[in-house]
């Protein structure tokens, strides 16, 4: 019975909001139980978010589906077609994009603070496969760090 609560982990909204990706499926962070998650806002204006998610993507080519890797935009008013054409035309094929709506965003803010929301600190958090969410990092973050962080070899 202890092992039986020990594995249940309490989940902030932000993980459970739902999220649609730029390809119309819809979603939750929670729905990856199971699997490590690394989830990163970002802005498409964004050239600091933009090296980090070269970062990212090479991260998620390496870990392949050990786990899941999910890019947000903040920038609630575009289109799911905005932010796929900007995945495209960047090469990111190896993270899932998705964009925020407002309430998704707030809730981001609400469970991982302000910093969440400020595109060019490069926020990220993992979330561990039991739905344990870390603490959000700031600061570019190489593909080397972002590995042994979703295999737990930090």
């Amino acid at each position: 019975m202890a092992d039986d609560m020990a594995d249940e982990v309490a989940l902030a909204e932000w993980q459970t909001i739902t999220l649609t990706d730029v390809d119309g499926v819809s979603f939750t962070l929670a729905d990856f139980r199971g699997t490590p998650v690394f989830v990163e806002t970002f802005a498409t204006w964004c050239p600091k978010c933009k090296d980090q998610l070269e970062a990212t993507n090479a991260a998620a080519e390496q870990v392949g589906d050990q786990a899941v890797f999910i890019a947000v935009s903040v920038e609630t008013g575009l289109s799911n077609g905005d932010v796929a054409d900007y995945a495209a035309a960047n090469g990111f094929d190896a993270v899932r994009f998705a964009v925020l709506t407002p309430e998704a965003l707030a809730a981001f803010v609400d469970g991982l603070g302000q910093s969440a929301a400020n595109p060019p600190s490069t926020p990220k958090v993992v979330i561990d496969a039991m739905g344990a969410a870390g603490e959000l990092s700031t600061g570019f973050e190489s593909a080397e760090d972002i590995v042994a962080k979703v295999t737990g070899q930090v």
